[in-house]
């Protein structure tokens, strides 16, 4: 099973903060924020070449107050969408945040975290009424995918509730057949894993 705690922990706390901070919530107290204060639901695409995968796309979409906090601060033309130069702000001040997190990021191979050599937002966006965000995934180096791989959004100190839409979370780009798995916290616990929402993915050799 795998478990957040020591450094990792530490890391997360901080950060999660500064994010709520970037997003324009207000200071809330330690009771208050024992709960989620941000949604945002993602669907990912998967680039992957034969049977490796090289890199993943999460479009992360905030729920409807967290986007009203966001455009407060940054939208300062109240034109209702993020210009070029207040895109970029957001951005940078997103990545540096979450550098060291890797946006809550997890991705298990044989029950052994994947390592990331990159993880970071490229573009920010108004759809639909909605604050969206585009999120690069790069491993060290490309997966095997013969064997099952386990991912998710965590958050340990819940600060932000994310979860995988209901249809089409995972999209595959490239001509390899796979398939994913949503799994759901209780389903999680069962498997040992920590009890959060997981996508499971797979492909053969044609």
């Amino acid at each position: 099973m795998i478990k957040v705690g020591g450094r990792l922990a530490g890391i997360f706390t901080r950060s999660g903060h500064q994010l709520l901070i970037l997003l324009g919530l207000l200071v809330i107290s330690d009771q208050a924020s024992a709960h989620p204060h941000v949604f945002i639901d993602y669907s990912l695409q998967a680039r992957v070449q034969g049977t490796q995968l090289l890199q993943l796309e999460a479009r992360m979409v905030l729920d409807p107050f967290s986007t009203t906090n966001v455009m407060s601060q940054f939208d300062l033309n109240s034109n209702n969408q993020l210009d070029e130069d207040e895109k970029r702000q957001v951005i940078a001040l997103l990545n540096e945040s979450m550098e060291k997190t890797h946006y809550f990021f997890w991705m298990l191979k044989d029950d052994e975290l994947v390592p990331m050599a990159n993880i970071v937002i490229t573009d920010a966006a108004v759809e639909n009424k909605a604050v969206v965000y585009h999120l690069l995934i790069e491993p060290e180096a490309p997966v095997p995918l013969t064997s099952k791989v386990e991912l998710s959004f965590l958050d340990p100190e819940n600060y932000f509730d994310l979860a995988p839409v209901e249809k089409e979370a995972l999209q595959f780009l490239g001509t390899t057949p796979c398939h994913y798995q949503a799994i759901d916290a209780m389903e999680a616990d069962k498997r040992d894993l920590v009890p959060v929402d997981w996508i499971t993915f797979s492909c053969k050799d044609s």
